[in-house]
């Protein structure tokens, strides 16, 4: 088996996934696992890293995915991000392999992404009970008018909307309770098996035109980010103790 970034690979690549789209229509219950987008910058001419996986999935007909790691290089990656979550296919993450093949680790590593965009109305069901349980169940907090709502479901993310009083006048303790109440809604969407969005930009090279002939110039193809709401403030006023 090539690597994915080896020449014979990259040039018949579309040649095998024409082959695979073939063999689906006459043996449609057989499963396809595919590597793809086990690529990154430098190893490939940049227009091999726009279409490999978003290929292995409409033409490969690939039911799992190995590595994906170079899905963020797809040309419009958010809408593919979708489709493979509506389509249920399965991604293999390899981080070790990443890390040490292709240098792709932290915060540079798409894995935090597929769990965003495959998050499920069961485990947007289950954050919504576990946050409102800890509303529930916390006695500085005031929940008669304390919510934690599905507002949206965006391009980029389900957002929901937190809506806590902390009844204390002692903006430290304040502080406090918020910290503690915030890190245990993480844990929450954590364990749930989704994530937060984080903000992300997109920047692709391009030849442009300029004086002296081509250059090579930043064009923004895709920006996905966070809109946030604010922070959990203190009320202007405190009724009770």
């Amino acid at each position: 088996m090539q690597p994915e970034d080896d020449p014979r690979a990259v040039q018949d690549f579309r040649l095998q996934m024409s082959m695979l789209d073939f063999l689906h229509v006459q043996y449609p219950a057989v499963k396809i696992t595919l590597h793809a987008g086990e690529l990154t910058e430098g190893l490939v001419p940049p227009e091999t890293l726009r279409f490999h996986i978003r290929e292995s999935v409409r033409m490969g007909h690939a039911s799992r995915i190995g590595h994906g790691a170079g899905v963020m290089y797809e040309d419009d990656p958010v809408a593919l991000l979708r489709e493979m979550a509506a389509k249920k296919v399965l991604v293999e993450i390899a981080l070790s392999s990443n890390d040490l093949i292709l240098g792709v680790k932290g915060n540079s590593h798409p894995l935090r992404l597929y769990l965003q965009y495959g998050t499920s109305a069961e485990q947007l069901r289950s954050i919504l009970g576990g946050i409102r349980d800890l509303i529930a169940d916390n006695p500085r907090l005031e929940t008669k008018t304390s919510r934690a709502r599905l507002v949206d479901l965006g391009e980029r993310a389900a957002e929901i909307e937190l809506f806590v009083y902390v009844s204390t006048s002692d903006y430290l303790e304040f502080l406090a309770v918020r910290e503690e109440f915030l890190l245990r809604v993480a844990t929450v969407v954590e364990s749930s098996g989704s994530a937060f969005a984080r903000p992300t930009q997109l920047v692709y090279m391009e030849d442009v035109a300029g004086v002296d002939g081509p250059v090579r110039g930043a064009v923004s193809r895709d920006d996905v980010r966070l809109t946030q709401r604010g922070p959990l403030r203190p009320p202007t006023s405190i009724s009770g103790d």
